[in-house]
C-alpha cells in the first residue's frame, strides 16, 4: 500500500535534516511505524516473559509509554478505532502488565519457565500432569482470589469439583490442596513408588501431620508400610484402620495396649514375613528400647534386610507388593557423622544401620521397596540417604545450614519464602515440572505431638495451689532471701548470701570464698553427723546458754555465728550476713564467742 502522505521536497541530503525540522510522524513511512512499534511492544512482553520482575515492567511500560506519548497516529495504527478508544484501550494494557508484574497483592509463582510466565501475562492456566490436575486451561484468577491461603481442612472431601466429592479415591496418595490452583494434590501412589520422598522441615512445619496422611492413604490402599517411629507420636494411627499395629519393645507392651507386637533380634525375621505376608502398616516404637538401644539398632537393621529377603524369595516378580518404608526423625538413626546422633548408639550398631538403610535404598527399588525419609535437621543427614529420593517435599526452615541444603532442591527464589511458610505448606518437587505450593492436609488421626500450651498447663495445675509438699515450699524471708523449712543452718546462710536455694545435693562448693566450709557434713534429720559437725553442734549447744545477747541477737544468729565466720573469714561480713550492724559492741561480742570456740585465734 503507497504512503499518501507528502513529504516536503528539499535539496539538502538527508543528513542535513534536524530533528527539529519535522515531527516524527513526517519522517518515517507507516511501515517503519508498525515494525518499530511492534519491536517495543515485543521486546518488553520478552522481558516480562523471561524474568518478571520490576525490569520486566519498565520496558513494557516505556514501550507502551513510547508509542502513547510521542505518536498518536503510531497508536492509531497499532490499535484501530477512535482517540477515546484508543486511550482507553492502552490505559488498560498498561495497567494489565502493572497488575501482572507487580500485583497489589503477593503472588507466589512456583514455574518460572518463559513458557508459563507467557501463558500467566495473557491470562491462561494450565497443566498436563497427568493424576495430578485437570488437564484443561482455565481463566487466571485474580490476584485477591490467588493469593488466599487455602486452609487446611480434616475433611476428605475437598469441594473443589464433584470427583472429589467422595470420601476416598482409590490410587491415591491423599495429601492437600495445591495453594496455586486451589485443586486437589493427589498424586498417584505408582508415581510415588519406587522413587522415594524426602521430607524436611523445621520442628512444628506439619511433617508429622503428613507421615499421618501417608500411612492412613497406604492403609486405604491395601498398600503396606513400614513406619520407623522416633518419637512415639504415630500410635494413634492404629485407631484408624485395623491393618495399622504398634511394634517395638516387649516390655512396653501393657503400656502400649493392643494391637502390639512384640519384636526383639530373635523374632524380627518372623515380623518382616508376617507384615508382607498379611499387608500390614507397622509403627516401629524406637523410644520402647530406651534401656537398650543398641537392642533397637540390631532389630530395625534385622527388620530392614528381611524385608527385601523376602521379597527375593518369591518365586515371581508378578507377587512383589509394593512397600513403603518411612523413617522419621532419619538424620538421628543415618546422620551424616554419628555424632550428630542424639541416639547413645555404639559405631557397630551406626553401621548396621546404614548397611540395613543401603540394602533398601539399593536393592529395594527393583524388589518394590520406596523409602520415604523425614527430618528436620537437612544438613545432619547422610547425603546417600537421600541421593537417591526423587521426590522432595520442603517445608519451613529456620536454620541457615538447611536453607542452604534445600538450594538442591528448589531454586533460590522459594528457599528465600521458607523461613515464612505457614505450619502445613510447603513445595513438593518431583510429581510435576516444576515445584508446587501444596498446604497439606490435616491427619484424621489424633495428633500428639502438639507443643504444650497455657491452656494445658492450667487445666493439669489449677488445683495445686497452696498443695506442694513440705520439700517444696520457699519461704522467703524479709530480706527476699529464699530460705527453706528443710534446709540446714549452713544451707541457710548460704541461700541467704546466694538468694536460691540450697542442699546439700546442690551446693557448689566452689563458689565459696573460705574451703574451711567444705569439710562439713550438711546432713539432714536423722542422718549420721560427721566428726566436724557434731564438733560444731556441741560448740554451739555452750554458746547458746549466753544470757545477756546484745540488741539484735537472738539464739538462731547465735548457732548461725561459727558457720558464717568460717564461711567468709572476716568479722564485717559475718555481721552482715547475719543482718546485724557492724558497732563495735557487735563486734565485741562476736569475737568473744569466737575465742571461745577457738575461732578466732584460727581465723586470726
Amino acid at each position: 500500500m503507497e504512503d499518501q502522505r507528502h513529504f516536503p521536497t528539499t535539496t539538502a541530503s538527508p543528513d542535513q535534516i534536524g530533528e527539529s525540522a519535522l515531527p516524527i510522524w513526517q519522517r518515517i513511512t507507516k511501515g517503519q511505524t508498525i515494525v518499530t512499534g511492534t519491536a517495543l511492544v515485543a521486546s518488553g512482553i520478552a522481558d516480562v516473559a523471561m524474568h518478571f520482575d520490576k525490569t520486566g515492567m519498565f520496558f513494557s511500560l516505556l514501550a507502551v509509554g513510547a508509542i502513547a506519548r510521542h505518536s498518536d497516529e503510531i497508536a492509531k495504527w497499532l490499535v484501530p478505532g477512535s482517540g477515546a478508544e484508543t486511550h482507553a484501550r492502552l490505559v488498560e494494557a498498561t495497567q494489565h502488565v502493572v497488575d501482572t508484574v507487580s500485583p497489589a497483592t503477593p503472588m507466589v509463582y512456583v514455574d518460572q519457565s518463559a513458557q508459563a510466565k507467557l501463558k500467566r501475562l495473557f491470562g491462561l492456566r494450565s497443566e498436563k500432569t497427568p493424576g495430578l490436575y485437570l488437564q484443561v486451561p482455565v481463566a487466571a484468577p485474580s490476584p485477591t482470589v490467588q493469593s488466599q491461603q487455602i486452609e487446611p481442612t480434616a475433611s476428605t472431601s475437598p469441594a473443589t469439583s464433584k470427583d472429589q466429592t467422595r470420601s476416598w479415591r482409590k490410587g491415591t496418595l491423599k495429601w492437600g490442596v495445591s495453594v496455586r490452583f486451589g485443586r486437589r494434590f493427589d498424586p498417584l501412589f505408582d508415581n510415588v513408588f519406587g522413587r522415594g520422598v524426602l521430607l524436611t522441615g523445621t520442628q512444628g512445619a506439619g511433617k508429622s501431620n503428613l507421615i499421618g496422611s501417608t500411612i492412613l492413604s497406604a492403609a486405604r490402599n491395601n498398600v503396606p508400610c513400614f513406619l520407623v517411629d522416633y518419637k512415639n507420636e504415630f500410635y494413634p494411627l492404629r485407631e484408624m484402620h485395623q491393618t495399622i499395629i504398634s511394634c517395638g519393645h516387649p516390655d512396653y507392651k501393657e503400656q502400649a495396649g493392643a494391637p502390639y507386637y512384640s519384636v526383639t533380634p530373635d523374632n524380627a525375621a518372623e515380623f518382616a514375613h508376617d507384615m508382607m505376608e498379611w499387608g500390614a502398616q507397622a509403627v516401629f516404637n524406637v523410644q520402647s528400647y530406651r534401656g537398650d538401644f543398641d537392642e533397637m539398632a540390631e532389630t530395625l537393621a534385622t527388620i530392614l534386610h528381611e524385608l527385601v529377603e523376602w521379597a527375593f524369595d518369591l518365586e515371581s516378580e508378578e507377587d512383589r507388593p509394593p512397600c513403603l518404608v518411612v523413617t522419621d526423625e532419619a538424620h538421628n538413626l543415618v546422620p551424616e557423622q554419628p555424632t550428630l546422633s542424639a541416639l547413645p548408639l555404639d559405631p557397630k550398631s551406626f553401621k548396621r544401620l546404614k548397611k540395613a538403610y543401603v540394602e533398601v535404598a539399593n536393592a529395594g527399588r527393583s524388589f518394590g521397596y520406596t523409602l520415604i525419609m523425614a527430618t528436620q535437621r537437612l544438613a545432619n543427614i547422610a547425603n546417600w540417604s537421600v541421593a537417591n529420593l526423587n521426590i522432595q517435599v520442603v517445608m519451613k526452615q529456620d536454620l541457615n545450614n538447611d536453607i542452604e541444603r534445600c538450594e538442591k532442591y528448589i531454586d533460590k527464589e522459594l528457599c528465600k519464602q521458607l523461613r515464612n511458610l505457614p505450619a502445613g505448606q510447603g513445595f513438593v518437587r518431583g510429581l510435576s515440572k516444576t515445584p508446587m505450593l501444596v498446604q497439606f492436609d490435616q491427619q484424621e488421626a489424633r495428633h500428639v505431638s502438639k507443643t504444650p500450651n497455657l491452656a494445658r498447663a492450667q487445666k493439669r495445675y489449677k488445683d495445686n495451689e497452696g498443695r506442694l509438699p513440705t520439700r517444696l515450699r520457699v519461704e522467703v524471708t524479709p530480706g527476699k532471701k529464699h530460705v527453706r523449712s528443710d534446709q540446714t543452718p549452713a544451707e541457710r546462710e548460704i541461700s541467704r548470701r546466694y538468694a536460691r536455694n540450697t542442699t546439700s545435693g546442690n551446693l557448689d562448693h566452689s563458689e565459696l570464698e573460705n574451703t574451711d566450709v567444705t569439710r562439713v557434713s550438711y546432713a539432714r534429720k536423722n542422718e549420721l553427723l560427721s566428726a566436724s559437725e557434731q564438733g560444731v553442734r556441741g560448740q554451739n549447744d555452750d554458746v547458746t546458754g549466753v544470757i545477756d545477747l546484745p540488741t539484735g541477737w537472738d539464739e538462731e544468729k547465735l548457732k548461725m555465728l561459727p558457720f558464717v565466720y568460717r564461711a567468709v573469714g572476716n568479722i564485717d561480713r559475718t555481721l552482715t550476713g547475719l543482718e546485724l550492724t557492724t558497732s563495735q559492741k557487735n563486734r565485741e561480742f562476736a569475737r568473744t564467742i569466737l575465742k571461745q570456740q577457738g575461732l578466732w585465734k584460727e581465723s586470726k
